[in-house]
């Protein structure tokens, strides 16, 4: 092969790693506005139902942020439970493969003890966040408290209010957050949910369960929201806490980046 042979291969080789490499780059989400929104938010959260009572649920693809944010300070407190659920009644299949996914996705009390579950989602109509808690209200033991909080946009809060008022839900309105409020119609997070979306159906093709697997961009949403929490004051405590863990981050099986057993008791200490 002669010299410009080699070029050319050589230049094809270089495009198509730097294709490759665009592909799998991290579009970042949050502006500084739209963070400090988001931390708002979930320290509103947590002072209504503190971590030292509750463990959180995100319910689906949309609160994978929130949920991620309270990860970072709460660790092994907060959880994302992939779920869309059908119209109308469950048949018992469904309701069969409901139990074994909730089996799996809820934490079991071994992890969260005597706390609570507190259930959160991102609410338009307030059906998904309704169904799921009545659901998963029968599923749990009764000795378990199960809350639930539906995020809403401001012109749906008023008709959700009524929706709920029988259920253990709260609504949080985002009138006062329109950057995370822009950010939750768009279905933005939906991208950088920690699981695909899980639709509750029973017929050939079907997402199992079982095949669901961490999402890579799941860990990137995790890395854009650290640089902001390492440098935000008003979290100064958990923040500190994460900066002394953040040198100590190890390489799983997976190639990806994750803490130590030891590390993580170290930032459980603030729950």
């Amino acid at each position: 092969m002669g010299i410009s042979g080699y070029l050319k291969r050589l230049g094809a080789a270089s495009f198509i790693f730097f294709v490759l490499l665009a592909t799998n780059a991290h579009t970042k989400i949050f502006t500084t506005e739209s963070y400090c929104e988001l931390r708002d938010v979930a320290l509103q959260i947590e002072k209504t139902y503190p971590t030292s009572k509750y463990v959180y649920v995100g319910i689906g693809r949309s609160p994978a942020p929130g949920i991620r944010f309270f990860q970072e300070i709460a660790t092994g407190l907060a959880y994302n439970l992939p779920l869309h659920l059908p119209y109308g009644e469950l048949t018992k299949i469904q309701i069969k493969i409901l139990n074994d996914h909730l089996t799996r996705f809820l934490p079991n009390s071994k992890i969260f003890g005597e706390r609570g579950i507190l259930l959160i989602d991102f609410a338009n109509t307030g059906a998904t966040i309704l169904r799921t808690t009545q659901l998963v209200q029968k599923y749990l033991p009764r000795r378990v408290e199960l809350r639930a909080i539906a995020l809403s946009n401001h012109t749906n809060a008023a008709s959700l209010k009524n929706l709920v008022k029988k259920l253990p839900v709260s609504i949080v309105d985002l009138a006062a957050y329109p950057k995370l409020t822009e950010l939750f119609l768009s279905s933005q997070f939906d991208a950088v949910a920690e699981y695909d979306s899980f639709h509750l159906e029973h017929h050939p093709g079907a997402t199992n369960s079982k095949d669901l697997v961490p999402l890579k961009a799941y860990d990137q949403l995790g890395e854009e929201l650290l640089e902001y929490m390492l440098n935000d004051h008003t979290i100064l405590e958990p923040a500190m806490k994460i900066r002394a863990c953040r040198d100590k981050l190890t390489v799983n099986t997976h190639g990806r980046a994750g803490r130590s057993n030891a590390n993580l008791d170290d930032l459980n200490s603030w729950a």
